[in-house]
């Protein structure tokens, strides 16, 4: 039964049996494997693919103490360094202290901290599951297995400048405030040449406006370029999307950026509440990005109404749903704060 559901509803996607359509396949929910799913130990090979990060770190602390230059930023960098005791700081250690909770998603490693709810971890497994079902190879450069990648999810900002590979960061050096930038970054190297991609991607999963969707967003990232791996060509296409349905919209993101909003957008913002109530409406508006996001993600939500406890509620309808993804907030805020308001209506992806 483990995988019973995830076989159904490729079976019903590749040969159209038991009558169903994409649109009619199980709720992403369905697809979960059984309890108990959230794992409290990594294993080995996670491991093994965060030391490659926190020796990158080691050695970059260790170059920039050797510099002997005029260049300002990196003596203030070294002066910082040293201030600090970096020389002297195990990263590993830190990781291996700060990633306590860890969820298998296809072979791809999700980790984070203690602080970050079960039911997050759950849902971006449902993410990885749903946005792989037409393609499960895009996940094969991603896979745990080649102890080379791993995402990564933090509750709130507040928790940003604790993430071990984040330690050297400019805005730790400048006492900057983390904003809403950093609720999401991808650090990979996935060229084609690459037998893995390298690195992690990070998402602050618990921001009460876009709860979780940051996860989407970035997973996209990383996939994009596996798409390309697939099928060459995939990014000319996207930059052809990006000249003709955005540049002329004034959208200053760059075309990388413009994808992942809409693999967004795909699973976010269709439906009756959303930007898009129909995918129709999504092909007549933006008809060579949706073709493109038709050809590798199936036609399913996972923005669809729930509750705190994961259960579908339709009364969070009232607060557009697709566009707030999991359409409740968490009263036990990690800054103190007691109440979060809800938002008025949602923002277009532009």
């Amino acid at each position: 039964m483990k995988y019973f559901y995830v076989l159904l509803i490729i079976l019903c996607l590749s040969l159209n049996v038991c009558g169903c359509s994409e649109e009619q396949v199980l709720h992403p929910l369905q697809v979960a494997l059984a309890e108990p799913v959230v794992e409290t130990t990594l294993p080995d090979e996670v491991l093994v693919a965060m030391k490659v990060q926190a020796d990158r770190l080691s050695d970059l602390v260790q170059r920039r103490l050797r510099y002997t230059g005029t260049d300002p930023y990196r003596l203030q960098s070294q002066q910082w360094m040293r201030e600090n005791g970096l020389a002297d700081v195990d990263f590993h250690a830190q990781q291996q202290a700060f990633y306590t909770r860890y969820i298998d998603a296809g072979g791809i490693a999700i980790v984070g901290p203690a602080n970050v709810k079960e039911k997050y971890f759950v849902y971006a497994r449902e993410a990885v599951l749903v946005m792989t079902l037409k393609f499960p190879e895009l996940r094969d450069r991603l896979l745990s297995e080649h102890e080379k990648f791993y995402m990564v999810m933090v509750a709130d900002w507040n928790y940003i400048e604790d993430i071990p590979e984040y330690q050297l960061h400019p805005s730790l050096q400048n006492d900057d405030p983390w904003d809403d930038f950093f609720a999401a970054t991808c650090r990979i190297s996935n060229g084609p040449g690459l037998p893995h991609v390298i690195g992690y991607c990070q998402t602050v999963v618990a921001n009460p406006f876009q709860p979780a969707r940051n996860f989407v967003h970035e997973f996209a990232h990383a996939l994009e370029f596996e798409m390309e791996f697939l099928k060459p060509g995939f990014q000319d296409r996207l930059r052809e999307a990006y000249a003709v349905e955005a540049v002329p919209r004034g959208v200053a993101w760059p075309w990388y950026e413009y994808w992942a909003f809409m693999v967004q957008a795909w699973f976010h913002s269709i439906g009756p509440n959303g930007i898009y109530p129909t995918y129709e409406a999504f092909f007549q508006e933006r008809p060579l990005s949706a073709a493109m996001l038709d050809e590798w993600f199936p036609r399913m939500s996972l923005a669809q109404c729930r509750d705190e406890n994961g259960e579908i509620s339709p009364e969070c309808l009232t607060w557009q749903c697709p566009l707030d993804d999991l359409c409740y907030y968490d009263l036990e805020r990690v800054d103190g704060q007691d109440e979060v308001e809800p938002p008025i209506g949602g923002q277009n992806e532009e």
